[in-house]
């Protein structure tokens, strides 16, 4: 009977050891199971933690290109409107310009049509005649000039050199040559006249 006892102590003893061993390996493995879980929640937390990190340096970066790119558009449309009223400026400048210079020549062109011998006299003086002056220009170098007395009638068709300003400048000289050499030489034959 002892030795069934020892054997039963025995036994319960090996059993009570075994249970000790399979809860000590229990408690470890639920001592690493938990603290694997918590290595990975600290991961899951840490990455987590990165990707927000990593989203707010794009969103940042992101921020400040879209503000650096307003800034050039802004700068590159403050340019714009300053070359724009640098343009508008010198257009205003060109065309008054150019205002002027056409009023001066539209005056010029009164100046060389009253050198001009009216239509009137020289359809009265050439039966059948016409005068077709159509100048390049609003003036032009080239003229047309009539001296009558009662013998004879002089007329030149005469083209000066230049056109425009210097050409009709030219015309007044050569018009006033012509009338010279009728009025105060007092030559007619066109050859001595030229």
């Amino acid at each position: 009977d002892s030795v069934l006892l020892y054997s039963d102590s025995l036994y319960v003893l090996r059993e009570a050891e075994l249970k000790q061993t399979y809860d000590n390996g229990m408690t470890e493995m639920q001592t690493k199971y938990e603290t694997v879980e918590k290595e990975k929640e600290i991961l899951k937390q840490q990455t987590e933690l990165s990707k927000n990190q990593i989203q707010k340096k794009i969103l940042f970066g992101g921020l400040a290109a879209l503000l650096l790119i307003i800034i050039l558009v802004y700068r590159s449309l403050l340019q714009k409107k300053k070359a724009s009223a640098i343009i508008e400026h010198q257009k205003e400048i060109v065309e008054t310009k150019n205002k002027e210079i056409l009023q001066s020549i539209r005056y010029s062109k009164r100046l060389q049509e009253a050198i001009l011998p009216p239509a009137k006299l020289i359809r009265e003086k050439l039966n059948k005649s016409f005068v077709l002056y159509k100048p390049k220009d609003i003036i032009a170098g080239d003229f047309y000039w009539l001296e009558t007395n009662r013998e004879w009638t002089l007329f030149a068709a005469a083209d000066c050199t230049g056109h425009g300003v210097p050409g009709a400048l030219v015309s007044v000289v050569c018009s006033n040559a012509l009338n010279r050499a009728i009025k105060e030489f007092n030559l007619t034959d066109p050859g001595k006249i030229l």
